[in-house]
């Protein structure tokens, strides 16, 4: 930390430049945690919360509240990944090091419209940083995993190329394999369809995949 060489009454110039260049450098924003208090979800921006409490004179003060902010999603190819943002999910607000409007508004390289530098205004909200005590649970670290993070509905693919498609507390493959059995080892046929029992379990069946259907 910068200290004071000269007297009271004065500084010496290693002093003054070393204050100078910490203070440009407290001023600098890289990346900090954040927390959304609003998302529009047609422009894909938040409205954040800054997670961090910048110290002046000695006192704790508040950011104010991010505008505004562009949400980056998992994107590429023609595919995207995109995420039901709630207020109060949590993650991290990255700071560009040159003014961004031009890129957010055209997506082509043109030059700056200002000379910002690491400013709050050019934040870009990542979603999914959490603290310890938000850790997930039974994290399965042998599998691919997208779905809810209580890990009762998605979808799980190992390495040896099996999937899984789970929801409601049950899982598709297993309804179909289910069905497929019903029907390999009936042999009640009346006339042009199955008798009433059989009929009953393959209903049941269709309720049981209706519970897992989107739309």
């Amino acid at each position: 930390m910068v200290g004071v060489f000269g007297r009271a009454n004065r500084r010496v110039g290693e002093d003054v430049y070393g204050m100078v260049a910490e203070s440009e450098r407290n001023d600098v924003a890289t990346e900090l945690p954040a927390q959304v208090k609003s998302f529009d979800a047609k422009k894909q921006q938040v409205t954040l919360k800054v997670l961090h409490k910048p110290v002046f004179n000695g006192q704790e003060v508040d950011f104010p509240d991010l505008l505004e902010v562009p949400v980056d999603l998992h994107r590429g190819g023609g595919f995207v990944m995109s995420l039901p943002i709630k207020e109060g999910d949590t993650g991290m607000v990255r700071f560009g090091s040159r003014d961004q409007d031009n890129f957010q508004t055209s997506g082509e390289a043109k030059a700056a419209n200002t000379r910002r530098f690491h400013s709050f205004s050019d934040g870009r909200f990542v979603p999914g940083a959490s603290p310890d005590s938000k850790a997930m649970a039974d994290y399965d670290a042998d599998n691919f995993y997208f779905g809810t993070d209580d890990h009762k509905n998605g979808v799980r693919v190992t390495p040896q190329g099996t999937v899984a498609i789970e929801g409601a507390g049950e899982s598709a493959f297993q309804i179909m394999e289910d069905l497929m059995t019903i029907l390999e080892t009936s042999n009640d046929i009346e006339g042009p369809g199955f008798t009433p029992g059989v009929r009953a379990a393959i209903a049941a069946v269709k309720a049981r995949l209706a519970k897992m259907k989107f739309r």
